[in-house]
């Protein structure tokens, strides 16, 4: 998918479209953080209600009658979620044909690969529209690279702490990784678990803490693959205990990998995933 000049690529595109529409925004007299995605809607001529109705997604954007756009959100979700979702709809008017379809962010069903790209480009920008990077780099910078940061982030900028950790691995100067991870089975293992479950006497079968995807700061070498489990003595286990952060150094069953700094947190409970999620964050050099 190509958006503009044949040398960039989409992501620098959607960035470049991001950070000229905050530039704009700012110079008009928009300002934060926390930066309301409702007012830079508006620059754009762009309507923003809540929906009367279950519109089954987040938000979603349509055209008018008159020819304006108007995005409309599910106002039941959490206001960070709300801010993100109608930065993510903004982010589908830099396309060509945000005039005539109505985008939806759908749930748990088949996306073809080119819809995934597009979905994903739109989240890109809008971390970039909800935490501008000019802003967000400085205050991360004064915070430095931790999950304490992020926790102050996500009240400072009225984002979600998942949102505020791929932004932190965007713009992190240390080389470090968010790690997300969910309770999940390896296929034979959920076989194994479902005939558990028919009272055949076998003991019950636990599910781990599993890669779910990672992001990876600029310097993070290690590939961290998809579905790896960690450690069962891990600190992302105990966070599940103590619903606090807990920290650790410790060495991942992987190539490479070596031993890092493990700060990990238990994330809360979405429909989208039925099991307990963690976000750790990889970072360089030992524990004190």
């Amino acid at each position: 998918m190509r958006l503009a000049e044949e040398r960039e690529e989409p992501e620098e595109v959607i960035i470049r479209l991001a950070r000229t529409l905050v530039d704009e925004a700012i110079a008009e007299g928009w300002s934060g953080p926390p930066f309301d995605p409702t007012v830079l809607a508006s620059f754009r001529g762009i309507s923003v209600e809540p929906a009367a109705s279950d519109i089954r997604s987040d938000a979603r954007i349509f055209p008018l009658p008159s020819g304006k756009l108007q995005i409309e959100y599910d106002p039941s979700k959490p206001q960070s979620r709300i801010n993100f979702s109608v930065c993510h709809e903004i982010a589908h008017t830099f396309f060509p044909d945000a005039y005539e379809t109505s985008r939806h962010r759908r749930k748990q069903q088949f996306q073809d690969a080119e819809h995934l790209q597009l979905e994903w480009l739109c989240d890109m920008g809008a971390a970039e529209l909800l935490m501008p990077h000019v802003s967000f780099a400085v205050d991360l910078a004064l915070r430095g690279t931790s999950l304490q940061a992020v926790r102050e982030l996500r009240d400072l900028y009225a984002a979600s702490s998942e949102a505020v950790l791929i932004r932190v691995s965007q713009l992190s100067k240390e080389p470090c990784a968010v790690v997300f991870l969910c309770e999940k089975f390896k296929p034979a293992e959920l076989k194994a678990s479902q005939t558990a479950e028919l009272n055949l006497g076998l003991p019950p079968i636990a599910p781990k803490l599993r890669v779910d995807y990672v992001r990876a700061a600029s310097g993070f070498s290690v590939f961290i693959p998809q579905d790896k489990s960690v450690p069962r003595d891990s600190v992302t286990y105990s966070c599940l205990v103590t619903n606090e952060i807990a920290e650790g150094t410790e060495a991942w069953d992987i190539p490479g990998f070596g031993k890092w700094r493990v700060q990990a947190v238990a994330l809360p409970n979405i429909a989208e995933y039925p099991r307990r999620r963690v976000a750790a964050l990889v970072l360089p050099g030992p524990v004190g």
